[in-house]
């Protein structure tokens, strides 16, 4: 009998353990997307909003410095509400983030938009490890 609960209990160990490999890879390939994603859509936005380069610059990296506050801000914010809640939250301002960046109409709202998408996967980076 202590043999079978022995099994169980690393067998529960091994699907959580699964479960959590399967967010953190979700979320590396998300991070890695919308930094990948960008590199495409620069030669448009550039044109579409007459971007000097340090502004395209900006825009490019804005998402990295978001990334950074919200990694900062994540641990605070998984203790107040839970991982689970922290994760659904992750997942619904990512897609609206993702949303107000394709449909901005002037670089600060752009910017504004990749900043918090930034924050998002800061804070999904610390949550999900």
């Amino acid at each position: 009998m202590a043999t079978q609960m022995a099994a169980l209990r690393g067998l529960t160990h091994h699907r959580m353990g699964f479960r959590v490999a399967i967010a953190a890879a979700t979320i590396g390939v998300i991070y890695g997307y919308d930094l990948g994603n960008i590199s495409g859509a620069l030669l448009f936005i550039t044109k579409e909003f007459d971007l000097s380069t340090k502004q395209t610059e900006w825009v490019a990296t804005i998402v990295v410095a978001g990334s950074i506050v919200g990694a900062l801000a994540a641990s605070r914010l998984e203790n107040a509400i839970g991982r689970k809640p922290t994760m659904v939250l992750v997942a619904v301002t990512y897609a609206v983030f993702a949303v107000l960046s394709g449909l901005a109409q002037s670089l600060v709202w752009l910017d504004l938009a990749r900043f918090f998408l930034g924050v998002t996967i800061g804070v999904s980076i610390v949550t999900a490890q």
